[in-house]
């Protein structure tokens, strides 16, 4: 009886390392949570999307359009309202420059942007939220890579009216711009590419883990990004993140009629950045 009893004993333990091992986890940023970035995500998030010339090719276009255009002192008492903060990346080199203030809605986002910036000013919140900020308190505004895009239509429109809100008069938006013409899956110069169906497929290696991405596009100018991680210990995680992507024309006309004039566009060439641009809306 005990060899019978100690041989469920090890079949469980096999089941129970066998689905352990091996598992995917489902996200989307409209489901309900309290935070759509677990710990993990953050990490994973962190060590993928590090792009450290776009973060230094952003701060110092916008420290010099500031400087050039906006007639202010590039110093301390320059407000900027860094929209969407995530980790704390842009943030870093914003704040060479600049008094920046990081939002996010996520909690976890932000306590690695605190362990990045220590010293850093943050605030947890909703960018739909017109009691976030005061009217006229911000003297630029970033909302920088995929910000805009990770909500629907109507919470896009709710956002740039707050940020046209939030401006001083004659503040400035700076912001890039998806087009569902142009994406590209892959988040690093050495990633490689792979085609599955009509699918592309951008693959790349990190030393702990690989990263399989792709595009799927949805209806109405929804498009879901995949990303599948794939631990070194066999254990994967796939996270897919809804957004809506309208063609960037339609994006800047969203921009013009939250009372935005276009004011510049920046190339991301020194960034080796090809998919989207940097551009400035000035508050009318």
């Amino acid at each position: 009886m005990k060899y019978i009893f100690f041989s469920v004993v090890v079949i469980i333990v096999l089941l129970i390392y066998l689905f352990s091992s091996s598992y995917e986890y489902y996200d989307n940023y409209h489901i309900k949570k309290n935070d759509n970035y677990d710990e993990l995500d953050v990490k994973l998030h962190d060590a993928v999307f590090d792009f450290k010339d776009l973060y230094k090719v952003d701060a110092e276009a916008i420290h010099n359009f500031m400087k050039t255009k906006a007639l202010v002192d590039t110093d301390k008492e320059t407000k900027i309202l860094d929209a969407g903060t995530g980790v704390g990346r842009h943030y870093q080199f914003l704040s060479k420059y600049f008094r920046v203030i990081g939002v996010d809605k996520s909690t976890n986002m932000l306590d690695m942007a605190r362990v990045r910036n220590p010293v850093g000013e943050f605030k947890r919140g909703d960018l739909t939220d017109t009691e976030l900020f005061h009217d006229g308190e911000m003297d630029g505004i970033t909302c920088l890579i995929e910000t805009l895009h990770m909500n629907d239509q109507t919470n896009m429109k709710k956002i740039l009216n707050n940020f046209h809100k939030w401006l001083k008069k004659d503040g400035f938006l700076f912001i890039h711009i998806f087009d569902p013409a142009n994406l590209d899956p892959g988040p690093r110069e050495f990633s490689q590419y792979y085609q599955e169906g009509d699918t592309k497929h951008a693959l790349t290696y990190f030393n702990d883990f690989t990263h399989d991405a792709w595009w799927m596009k949805g209806d109405e100018n929804t498009t879901a990004y995949h990303q599948k991680f794939i631990i070194n210990n066999g254990k994967s995680k796939l996270k897919i993140t809804k957004m809506y992507i309208p063609p960037a024309k339609d994006t800047i006309q969203m921009i013009l009629d939250s009372g935005f004039k276009l004011v510049a566009v920046k190339d991301l060439e020194k960034a080796h950045i090809e998919a989207f641009k940097l551009y400035v809306f000035g508050k009318t």
